[in-house]
């Protein structure tokens, strides 16, 4: 990898993470500490790790049409309708 092109890597990934998928700088300051983004050498090439905790609380993004609550299952990601996150957020969180 070029010298400082994992540096701009990051700061654009985190740029998009806190301000296009979330609600800015809300996002930053409250779940930084749960994202962790490193880089290692694999088959002689660099790729970036995103390493990330379960949240204390459910964490919704900011879509067209307001704030929407995604889930991952498996490598695919679903968003869920109201009814569906409801029920969810009761099994992983109260």
């Amino acid at each position: 990898m070029k010298k400082g092109f994992s540096s701009v890597f990051q700061f654009l990934l985190c740029t998009f993470i806190c301000f296009f998928a979330f609600s800015g700088m809300a996002f930053s300051q409250q779940f930084s500490a749960q994202i962790k983004i490193r880089f290692e050498s694999l088959d002689g090439e660099d790729i970036c790790v995103v390493e990330t905790k379960k949240a204390q609380e459910p964490v919704f993004l900011k879509g067209s049409y307001g704030s929407e609550f995604h889930v991952r299952v498996g490598n695919t990601t679903h968003m869920l309708d109201a009814e569906q996150t409801v029920r969810y957020i009761q099994m992983n969180w109260e």
